[in-house]
């Protein structure tokens, strides 16, 4: 699963737009090509003291090799080899007017440079890399690290935003006072670039995950977006994206806000909404008067979900249950059936149960493949079902049970890009949730495909 915390996304960014409210957080890939651009460029190094040490005597009027080797302590040979390079370099020069038997040097302009800078700098040709951002149509100073491969991102159905055009990058797209921008960021650097000669790059660009936030007005006709990177809204990402049609362009749509699952009378009383519940989470609110048993009922908003089943699939001691009409890659991948296998051998019981319909098949195979497999290597703790047919969409973990509108297995993967707010129930009144428990294992039972 996308590692963001929507959660905390939705509380730090929910007030980011006047008039609009935060809809969804949507995991998505900015696409990154890898270029390798071979440059023409200065190099600098540091000056042997030696060489330093002679510049800064020329610098200072002391022109005669003599004089330099007297005043350095230095054997003649060693202070005339470094004058030597000094001449091949293009840092010295002799003075035309030295006496024919004691020539003397002065600096050239490189040489007064070199001298300042206590540093030598030689030309050289090199091939450096740089990371080219499709959406932006600039290069950026991204971490290699935390780019993915395009295999992954589909894996993960990160919603890829546009690149502005899908023309290879070119040396004439490329100026040299923009990398040498990026270079002087580098503390290591050692480079200014003159020219760029040549750039190559794969064919298939990698993707850096970010996330877009959805906002909508309560009539869902205007509808704007945000991309966030590393916690932070990147605002020419925004821009980038408006220029070419904005959530239009990106297929996103917003539909009226679905109906939440209702409770028994007794229960809604005490119910306490998503608009009051600040924290996020159910460990700190109290139960008001009229709860039979200790326990609570919370709103769950749209962006608690993804927590919650986190939190059950990583730590649910005895048993858990999932209902959910569809199954997708983007929830269901490899790190998913991990922390499931871990609740099985930790001794959970582990109930899951999809299917829309009979002739539905908006499932991904891959991800059914994964349970089927986990179900096989352990029949005896979990049991995984294909029903008739469902709209259920339930999560209960020990004395937790959470009903809602929420596609539990599926939430990432919107294949039209149509969002809506989700709310749900959490109720953590133990004879509740195990009356719950009783119902959807019977349903499953009874829905179980032949």
């Amino acid at each position: 699963m996308h590692t963001a915390n929507h959660a905390v996304l939705a509380d730090q960014f929910a007030d980011a737009r006047d008039g609009l409210t935060l809809v969804a957080v949507i995991p998505a890939g900015i696409p990154v090509t890898t270029l390798k651009v071979d440059v023409d460029a200065q190099e600098e190094k540091e000056l042997p003291l030696l060489t330093e040490s002679t510049l800064r005597l020329i610098q200072a009027g002391v022109t005669a090799p003599n004089d330099i080797s007297g005043l350095l302590g230095f054997p003649a040979d060693p202070v005339r080899r470094t004058l030597s390079e000094g001449l091949v370099k293009g840092h010295i020069r002799l003075n035309p007017n030295s006496p024919p038997d004691d020539e003397h040097v002065r600096l050239t302009p490189l040489g007064q440079q070199v001298a300042l800078e206590h540093a030598a700098i030689r030309p050289v040709r090199e091939r450096m890399t740089f990371y080219y951002d499709g959406t932006l149509g600039d290069i950026q100073p991204y971490d290699r690290t935390l780019l993915i491969q395009a295999r992954e991102a589909a894996d993960e159905d990160l919603l890829k935003l546009p690149a502005i055009t899908t023309a290879p990058v070119r040396a004439d797209d490329l100026t040299p006072d923009k990398l040498n921008s990026l270079l002087r960021a580098e503390a290591d650097n050692r480079y200014t670039v003159l020219a760029v000669r040549d750039v190559r790059h794969p064919p298939t660009p990698r993707y850096l995950p970010a996330d877009l936030l959805v906002y909508s007005d309560p009539d869902r006709k205007d509808i704007e977006v945000a991309v966030v990177i590393d916690g932070k809204i990147s605002t020419p990402h925004e821009l980038a994206l408006i220029s070419r049609g904005g959530a239009n362009a990106l297929g996103i749509r917003v539909d009226p806000p679905a109906e939440r699952p209702r409770l028994d009378d007794d229960l809604e009383r005490i119910r306490i909404p998503v608009s009051t519940k600040r924290d996020n989470t159910a460990s700190h609110a109290s139960p008001k008067d009229g709860v039979a048993e200790q326990g609570q009922v919370l709103g769950v908003s749209v962006f608690d979900h993804p927590r919650l089943l986190e939190e059950a699939i990583t730590q649910a001691r005895a048993r858990l249950l999932i209902v959910s009409p569809w199954i997708k890659n983007s929830v269901v991948n490899d790190t998913f059936i991990a922390k499931l296998e871990g609740r099985i051998r930790r001794g959970v019981r582990v109930n899951i149960a999809y299917g829309f319909s009979r002739h539905d098949k908006k499932c991904d195979p891959e991800a059914v493949r994964r349970l089927e497999d986990l179900a096989t290597r352990y029949p005896n703790d979990f049991s995984f079902t294909r029903l008739k047919s469902t709209h259920a969409k339930v999560l209960i973990y020990d004395d937790t049970c959470i009903t809602t509108s929420f596609n539990w297995l599926s939430f990432q993967g919107a294949q039209d890009r149509t969002y809506r707010m989700e709310e749900g129930n959490l109720v953590t009144i133990l004879s509740f949730t195990d009356t719950q428990y009783a119902y959807f294992l019977n349903r499953i039972a009874e829905q179980r495909m032949d």
